[in-house]
């Protein structure tokens, strides 16, 4: 039911998903092997089967990954849509009709195998666009027409450093700029204290001075009166 191409990891409660699949699988064979009715009928059981299977599928999600459970949803997806397509072909007798649904059986057909191909020559691409090479482009531009939740891009690792360096390298210049920043207010904050002790201790001076001025003056202006006293 599965076409995956990638190791299949399974849920740790989805253990038996692997065993379960294929004794439906076998049961199924044998069913369709010993029961004698007409290809219609075995093919409406098989319909029934594939939704009752698909039901499952998603309401159990057994893988790990959520790309292989899209992949199995839709690989069983596409066995149902070919098997009505199929009982369509057969019921009509219009060959227009019948070429055209065998056309759209084909197409979708191939597109899955197209989907799988890409999926088993899938590699990391550079995440610097300019380092491509025609495969690499080709997978980008094939993404773009496919679902994420199926194919999606995967980048290389040493790119992915690189750029995880050059986003650091972003952070420790910032920080480097912060550090500056903090740097000049703490030196202008260091500045304007040290200006204000030196007013601080000049304003305690002023008075000191202006006291000594004064005595000095007083004890001129005593020798000067006792020089005149002395002189009449």
């Amino acid at each position: 039911m599965v076409f995956c191409t990638k190791q299949i990891e399974y849920k740790v409660k989805s253990y038996y998903w692997d065993l379960t699949r294929s004794q439906a699988r076998a049961s199924l064979v044998i069913f369709l092997n010993l029961i004698r009715v007409s290809p219609q009928l075995k093919a409406q059981f098989l319909l029934l089967f594939m939704f009752i299977y698909l039901i499952f599928l998603i309401k159990v999600s057994p893988y790990q990954r959520q790309q292989l459970n899209n992949i199995d949803q839709l690989s069983c997806k596409l066995v149902i849509t070919s098997i009505f397509i199929i009982q369509m072909i057969l019921l009509t007798d219009n060959l227009l009709f019948q070429q055209l649904l065998q056309n759209i059986l084909i197409a979708i057909n191939m597109s899955f195998l197209a989907i799988l191909l890409l999926l088993i020559i899938q590699r990391p691409i550079p995440y610097d666009k300019n380092n491509l090479n025609i495969l690499q482009k080709f997978q980008v531009f094939i993404s773009k027409f496919i679902p994420n939740s199926i194919y999606q891009l995967t980048y290389q690792k040493q790119i992915n450093l690189l750029r995880i360096n050059y986003l650091w390298k972003i952070v420790q210049n910032s920080l480097r700029q912060v550090i500056g920043i903090e740097a000049n207010l703490k030196n202008q904050k260091w500045y304007l204290q040290s200006k204000l002790a030196q007013q601080s201790q000049f304003k305690v001076r002023s008075p000191i001075i202006n006291q000594g001025i004064t005595n000095s003056s007083f004890k001129q202006a005593v020798e000067k009166h006792n020089l005149d006293k002395n002189l009449k």
